[in-house]
């Protein structure tokens, strides 16, 4: 079960990685002018992509026998948590290459900027981020992002 979930995330983080174009970075220098600001749908999907590379990072790292670990009974199991935040996921992918547009929300029957969900997303998906290291620390576990750096 653990590696199928972990495919699927990594999946997605792929196919996420894979709509953006590559960006090179520059190293600053002190003489020149500074660099013009990113445009809104750039910000988004790398702060999307930051948080989509942690969520695979715990995918793969937690212990498969912990996968159906949960909280309280009444709450997702560590499994369902990775699963709703790969929806997302496949979710925004479907609308990254046009943040400019226009649709209709459905749970609001509304019209919104594309913009506007994807950002939703991108939050709500931190948001399981955020509850998945709660998982990690009752489960006895430290996150990758918390462990010291190599």
């Amino acid at each position: 079960m653990k590696r199928a979930i972990s495919s699927m995330v990594m999946t997605m983080a792929f196919a996420m990685i894979a709509a953006i174009p590559a960006m090179a970075q520059d190293a600053a220098k002190k003489d020149a002018a500074p660099k013009p600001a990113k445009g809104l749908s750039q910000s988004v999907l790398e702060q999307w992509n930051d948080v989509g590379r942690k969520l695979i990072a715990m995918a793969e790292d937690f212990p498969e026998d912990k996968y159906d670990f949960k909280p309280t009974p009444a709450q997702r199991s560590f499994a369902e948590q990775l699963l709703h935040a790969a929806g997302a996921n496949y979710f925004f992918i479907n609308i990254a290459n046009g943040l400019a547009g226009m649709m209709v929300d459905p749970f609001a029957n509304q019209q919104v900027r594309l913009f506007e969900w994807a950002y939703g997303f991108m939050e709500h998906s931190g948001e399981h981020y955020g509850q998945l290291v709660v998982y990690y620390r009752l489960a006895g576990l430290v996150p990758p992002e918390s462990r010291p750096k190599k």
